[in-house]
């Protein structure tokens, strides 16, 4: 093969293999006995702004029970220490709550999601904490904090070639 055309097939495959993008995993959907642990995630939130003593531990207590290492049991700490603090003074009505823990829990259940579906569940997350009146800068705190649990839990890390 003459060598301008092994150049043009070498880049021509270059660029194709460079354009591959992560494939989006599969969403979790939670089992009946899962929708009840949700609704256990959602009790606990509006308890943290009813401020019940109690709710705190028990909120890290349900988030906990999904940690894979360490790492993501540190770093679900530090996402319900950033939701505690953030949900005080909030208004969270039980559709309000529910939808964030449904969020969270997806975020912390998805073991394949794509860098992509990882962005849509911290944008939902701040769309919902904004709607509480919750300041931006900390819902879009409790997002990047769900996202650095997610990367501690995924079993589909994004791989060099996956530009896109």
């Amino acid at each position: 093969m003459p060598r301008p055309v092994r150049l043009t097939f070498v880049l021509a495959l270059a660029l194709g293999v460079a354009g591959c993008r992560q494939a989006d995993g599969p969403t979790p959907a939670p089992s009946r006995e899962q929708s009840n642990e949700i609704g256990d995630i959602s009790r606990d939130l509006i308890n943290i702004v009813n401020k019940d003593p109690q709710a705190l531990e028990e909120l890290r207590s349900d988030l906990l029970k999904y940690a894979s290492n360490d790492e993501s049991a540190r770093r679900i700490g530090g996402l319900v220490a950033e939701i505690s603090q953030a949900l005080a003074g909030a208004r969270l009505d039980d559709q309000t709550a529910q939808s964030l823990a449904r969020t969270v829990w997806v975020g912390l259940n998805g073991k394949e999601l794509s860098d992509r579906q990882v962005q849509a569940l911290e944008r939902e997350v701040k769309t919902t904490l904004a709607s509480t009146g919750v300041a931006e800068n900390r819902a879009q705190a409790i997002a990047d904090r769900l996202g650095a649990v997610q990367k501690t839990m995924t079993q589909n890390p994004r791989r060099w070639y996956q530009v896109f």
